[in-house]
């Protein structure tokens, strides 16, 4: 006779759901930020003017021009910065799509897309696709574990020696460190939110402090 395979322990078990349970929730929360963040772009990119014209008025008449060129400097290079950051994640998004599919691995759109948001986020994001990638190849067999690593590391090398730099150019260029040090510490603050917003928040502050304390030439041209 067969042997029989016994079952898991409730504890095991009620151990295994509740984890299950939490990730789905900061998942979702996180796709929720994230959402919120597009439809504020939106809003904000739509008639963005009308928004400038607002904010300069709060500023005394002799420092409107000032401000004026400042946020100007400052849009910029986010608008630099998005762009620096969509087009990476189309093409790790594609890629990590194609590569799990041809090593069979299940929900390898949904990972490859999971993927693909979290590049908005600069480092910390990569490490959590990568471990979420990691914990569903799990179930597969360890062996698939290794080659889902390689793949990662692979595209992800490629990305931030090469594609990520050729891209962003005409980027505001953020040392690693601060921009690891503002992610931590938003998250901390925030949230998944404050993870998400981190970086474009360090540029923006990193734009102004060019502008206002080291009086470099802006790069903005109209």
């Amino acid at each position: 006779m067969g042997t029989r395979r016994a079952p898991l322990c409730p504890n095991v078990l009620a151990s295994l759901i509740d984890r299950i349970s939490t990730a789905a929730e900061l998942g979702l929360y996180g796709l929720a930020g994230l959402v919120a963040i597009a439809v504020l772009g939106i809003y904000l990119g739509a008639n963005p003017p009308s928004y400038e014209k607002g904010l300069i008025k709060l500023f005394p008449g002799h420092r409107q021009q000032a401000v004026h060129e400042l946020l100007a400097e400052v849009a910029y290079a986010l608008r630099w910065w998005v762009i620096g950051q969509l087009i990476p994640m189309a093409v790790l998004g594609t890629a990590t799509i194609i590569g799990l599919r041809l090593l069979h691995v299940r929900l390898a759109f949904t990972l490859g897309l999971f993927t693909a948001f979290m590049i908005f986020i600069p480092y910390i994001g990569a490490i959590i696709a990568f471990l979420v990638a990691v914990v569903v190849t799990a179930v597969q067999g360890s062996s698939l574990v290794l080659y889902a690593t390689l793949l990662f590391v692979g595209i992800h090398v490629a990305e931030g020696y090469f594609l990520t730099p050729l891209v962003q150019r005409r980027a505001v260029h953020l040392p690693p460190a601060l921009t690891i040090f503002s992610q931590v510490l938003l998250g901390l603050l925030v949230g998944f939110i404050g993870l998400a917003l981190a970086t474009p928040l360090a540029a923006a502050t990193l734009v102004a402090v060019k502008v206002l304390y080291l009086h470099e030439a802006p790069r903005h041209h109209g």
